[in-house]
């Protein structure tokens, strides 16, 4: 990796995603079996099936996905185009979409690093750490709306 690509990616991770830069949450963290990942993903996103990204899991993929377009929009409309304290309509945008690019990375590398040499398995685990990550990020920004909203 480029220096400055490595320099941008650390500053939009410090940035960007504070509660998710220091520890991946509750599927994705420290070591695990294959059957407690795939439980845990499983009760994440509320579907069966061991293995294969069913319907369900895309569903609940798309639905968080829409939940956290609904909370990034709430929040670029509370957040001014110019500001003296706090962060700019811009700096959002860019921000938010450095963690997209952060996610998808991220998520690469979890499923990289967990599948083996499996294909199924790989996609599999990318797709459920990016379903966790959205919603994650989904609950961050809507906490960070309620707060900016509150502001006079």
């Amino acid at each position: 990796m480029a220096p400055d690509i490595g320099r941008r990616l650390c500053v939009a991770l410090i940035i960007a995603i504070p509660g998710m830069a220091l520890a991946q949450s509750k599927c994705f963290v420290g070591s695990y079996s294959v059957a407690w990942l795939s439980g845990c993903i499983e009760t994440m996103s509320g579907c069966r099936g061991y293995g294969a990204w069913t319907a369900c899991h895309e569903q609940a993929l798309k639905m968080a996905d829409a939940e956290l377009n609904r909370n990034y929009g709430l929040l670029l409309d509370v957040t001014p185009v110019a500001a003296d304290v706090g962060p700019t309509r811009e700096e959002i945008v860019r921000v938010q979409r450095g963690w997209i690019r952060w996610r998808d990375e991220w998520c690469n590398f979890e499923a990289s690093a967990n599948s083996g040499r499996w294909v199924e398995s790989r996609d599999y685990l990318r797709n459920a750490c990016v379903l966790e990550a959205t919603k994650e990020r989904s609950t961050y920004i809507r906490n960070y709306y309620l707060t900016i909203k509150e502001r006079p």
